[in-house]
């Protein structure tokens, strides 16, 4: 399957410096208790204890909901302390796998996007999310597999979800997969806004 539009998505993420709580520059930014939580371990330093809680989008996704647009289990990875990540996994190869991160930019999705210009081979839509500000989702699909890349911004923050899957693939499901986790999170916005800040 061609990637260019997802790398595409990717460099457009890139460009606009994500600040994401799925990439190794904010690990410090938990407490201990959420830290235990979110990453099965414990972490009784003093240090710990005086972090301020951060935001992962896997708390503002309803992964019940998930499976069931998707058709199949997936599994909560939040990656460790030292990495977090946010992203649903099923329990076998060869079913849809989703992703979420984060990042932050004053000027808003439709600047971002007018700025990078929107994908070549890929389908972009632009759909309502309730309570979002703006939000658009980059399909490509082929023969041997589809990907759907949505953006869902509410106020500075842009959450930026990733859905995939290989053939046999359901290509409607992987599009409602990816507005459905954005929804979620547009949901979860002001939590998310609240835990992101400096």
């Amino acid at each position: 399957m061609s990637r260019r539009s997802l790398a595409t998505a990717a460099l457009l993420v890139a460009s606009l410096g994500v600040l994401s709580a799925c990439s190794e520059e904010e690990p410090a930014a938990e407490t201990a208790p959420d830290a235990t939580a979110a990453h099965g371990g414990a972490d009784t330093s003093e240090e710990a204890s005086e972090r301020p809680e951060a935001w992962n989008p896997c708390d503002g996704l309803r992964v019940g909901r998930l499976e069931a647009v998707l058709g199949t289990g997936l599994k909560v990875d939040r990656g460790t302390e030292d990495a977090p990540r946010c992203a649903l996994v099923p329990p076998k190869e060869g079913s849809a796998v989703l992703d979420a991160n984060y990042m932050v930019f004053p000027d808003g999705l439709d600047a971002a996007w007018e700025t990078m210009g929107a994908p070549e081979d890929g389908d972009v839509t632009a759909p309502r999310i309730p309570g979002a500000d703006a939000a658009r989702v980059v399909v490509a699909a082929d023969k041997t597999g589809v990907a759907a890349t949505g953006f869902v911004q509410n106020g500075t923050l842009i959450h930026v979800v990733n859905v995939a899957d290989t053939a046999p693939y359901d290509r409607d499901a992987v599009v409602e997969g990816a507005t459905t986790a954005m929804t979620q999170l547009s949901n979860a916005s002001a939590r998310a806004a609240e835990l992101q800040a400096p």
